[in-house]
């Protein structure tokens, strides 16, 4: 059921969804940049180590993604937004106290389950407050909170990393999302009605093939994939590749442009869509 009766795209609801998708990704991307240069420089591992605390965040993140459908479903988006996104939080700030590869490899993995469920459920959330007829405008919109993360995180990364240590950045980062989690406590998410347990929802509740893999969206999946494949690795190694350079310092250029060159087409895609449909 949707959570909103005004026709206005930019109501108080969709702009609190906004500003926690920012904070939520202006964390993540501001950890992926400056993360690699923490495991070579402080704890003296490798690019390997650092490619692995990288994955391990990922591979979590993903292998939980089949079920995080599911598990918005089983304890209703409320509940599923909101205690993800604090336990996210709390793992968050266990950062600035893993002073070892294996302490830091664990809350990668640990953190990367609760990063899948809450970025399952923000979406729908958000969509819930965006107007029927302007859908596709709405969602550019959400989706650029992501793209202004993009420029953001890398570049408070790499500012306060020119004037403190890396414990000093955690604490601040820390902060960032803690701020994002009182915009997700502010949202007025609806809890949806527990259904009644009968034979027939018995039956209904067992996990079957299609609670896991929408079939229908694997050719666009594929699609997307292909995408992230061409960039991630980019993404994730930029920064130490330009600390090998001696280029540091130029880096956030690299994130500044990126993310322009998605934000201007956001706007106008978006209209296109609700105009001429998803094709």
């Amino acid at each position: 059921m949707s959570t909103t009766n005004t026709e206005r795209l930019w109501n108080r609801s969709f702009i609190l969804c906004l500003c926690n998708n920012l904070f939520l990704f202006t964390y993540y991307y501001a950890l992926l940049t400056v993360l690699p240069i923490y495991i070579m420089k402080d704890l003296g591992g490798t690019v390997k180590e650092a490619g692995l605390a990288l994955t391990l965040f990922l591979v979590s993140s993903i292998a939980v993604r089949p079920f995080s459908g599911l598990i918005v479903e089983k304890l209703g988006k409320k509940i599923a937004f909101r205690g993800s996104e604090l336990l996210f939080v709390i793992f968050a700030f266990s950062y600035l106290f893993a002073d070892s590869m294996w302490a830091l490899l664990l809350i990668r993995f640990i953190n990367g389950i609760w990063f899948s469920v809450l970025t399952t459920v923000t979406v729908p959330i958000a969509n819930d407050f965006i107007p029927d007829q302007r859908k596709g405008e709405g969602m550019g919109y959400f989706v650029m909170s992501t793209n202004l993360a993009v420029v953001f995180g890398p570049l408070i990364a790499l500012t306060v990393l020119q004037f403190t240590d890396f414990k000093m950045l955690f604490a601040l980062l820390t902060a960032v999302i803690g701020l994002g989690f009182l915009f997700c406590l502010i949202i007025p998410v609806q809890q949806q009605d527990k259904v009644a347990f009968t034979p027939e929802t018995q039956e209904k509740n067992r996990l079957g093939w299609h609670d896991i893999i929408e079939t229908r969206a694997i050719p666009i999946g594929f699609v997307a994939l292909l995408t992230a494949f061409a960039y991630s690795s980019i993404m994730s190694f930029i920064t130490a590749y330009s600390e090998s350079k001696d280029l540091l310092a130029y880096t956030s250029l690299f994130f500044i442009v990126f993310a322009v060159s998605m934000i201007v087409v956001r706007p106008w895609v978006g209209k296109i869509y609700d105009r001429k449909g998803a094709s």
